[in-house]
């Protein structure tokens, strides 16, 4: 028996490798496709991303500081380090300008090695604490959900980072689900979620929503605070290299709030509604899976949300108490990257939204349980909740 549970062990460790084999392909593909980074789109911001790194390698300051996308230059200062290894900066600097395109090819090498080794100890780490391979090749999935971050896998710059950071994100939210946040282990939270926020806001600050997330599902205010001290602090820690900078980023991050168009440009009054709403429409037409959890969401919220009110009852103290506030926390945040990103349109902007299907499925599906046992208990039948119990059924095969 011992011998067999090994097997099937093993066995369900090996589904986890198929996401990362399948984006390995795919990495590829797109790699032996795109042409060298110096031609055309592919140069944006690609090169300033390498200068930068060397800037880093010499001990002097970023001038690129827009994202800011410091991490990422850290991490290109890391790897031109690395492969130049007993060699002095300006000897660094010569190679490198010598043969930009072969670290540059070494930073998409290195960028992606990162996403797969995350994406495999979400698989692993998921299913060690649910023990449910479904939701475990759910979480893992979700790079191949949206063509955006696809898209993303031989670029150097930080949308590519901010993806292996938004899978351990919603990771941390998935644990919670299995076990909840409490007395015992909300300081834990608190610190590795201000660890990862940190460092996803210095690789870019359009991250900024997902904060959402964490303030709303940690209890009591002091903890609110805390979490945002403590983020303020790993900001600061991982943006180090560009303090002596900080009121040129600031001030950037002043423009883009207060201007209409991209990277601060265009009038100073917030927002162009004319081609917000026109945006905001072209995203919910491009991203229909997205769109389409959304919906799913909004229903449910309301659904709960009504059937409480009207019979005065919940329908699990644990779904409603948590559950649901995870499921409201993440809408918002969803909705709140898409406003962001219909002010200043670019669809890769979405990615860390477009990171949050996953876990928001898997929540759909816990919802769905709960509405099924609430319509058998009150005999409520109609046809959307007897296909919510379709898929439920479905789910736990």
């Amino acid at each position: 028996m011992n011998i067999i549970k090994v097997l099937l062990l093993k066995r369900n460790y090996a589904l986890f490798l198929i996401v990362p084999i399948f984006l390995t392909i795919l990495f590829l593909f797109l790699s032996s496709v795109r042409g060298p980074y110096y031609l055309g789109k592919n140069s944006d911001p690609e090169y300033a991303y390498l200068f930068n790194s060397l800037r880093i390698v010499e001990s002097k300051v970023p001038f690129h500081i827009d994202h800011p996308g410091t991490t990422l230059q850290m991490m290109g200062a890391g790897i031109i380090s690395v492969s130049n290894l007993g060699r002095n900066p300006e000897v660094i600097v010569q190679r490198v300008l010598a043969n930009p395109e072969k670290y540059l090819n070494y930073f998409s090498v290195g960028l992606f090695f990162i996403l797969v080794i995350v994406d495999v100890f979400v698989g692993f780490y998921a299913y060690r604490i649910s023990k449910n391979i479904v939701e475990s090749i759910i979480l893992q999935i979700v790079p191949l959900l949206s063509i955006q971050p696809i898209l993303e896998l031989y670029r150097v710059r930080p949308d590519n980072l901010l993806i292996p950071i938004a899978l351990l994100f919603t990771l941390i939210i998935y644990r919670t689900l299995y076990r909840p946040i409490n007395i015992r282990n909300e300081k834990k939270y608190i610190v590795i979620w201000a660890i990862l926020c940190g460092f996803a806001l210095v690789t870019k600050i359009n991250f900024a929503p997902m904060l959402i997330i964490p303030l709303l599902t940690i209890p009591g205010i002091k903890n609110k605070v805390k979490l945002i001290v403590y983020t303020v602090i790993s900001f600061v820690f991982f943006s180090s290299p560009i303090i002596p900078v900080y009121p040129r980023f600031f001030a950037w991050v002043t423009n883009l709030a207060s201007h209409s168009e991209r990277y601060g440009s265009g009038d100073q009054n917030i927002v162009n509604l004319d081609s917000f709403f026109a945006n905001m429409i072209d995203i919910f037409r491009t991203e229909v899976f997205m769109s389409v959890v959304i919906v799913v969401i909004t229903l449910i919220i309301v659904f709960i949300l009504i059937k409480q009110v009207q019979k005065n009852i919940k329908i699990n103290n644990l779904f409603i108490d948590y559950n649901l506030k995870v499921l409201i926390s993440i809408f918002i945040a969803m909705v709140a990257q898409i406003v962001i990103v219909s002010k200043h349109m670019s669809f890769h902007y979405l990615i860390p939204a477009l990171m949050l299907i996953g876990i928001l499925v898997i929540i759909i599906f816990k919802s769905t349980k709960e509405i099924c046992w609430y319509s058998r208990s009150n005999e409520i039948s109609n046809n959307t909740i007897s296909f919510s119990c379709s898929i439920q059924r479905f789910y736990k095969l």
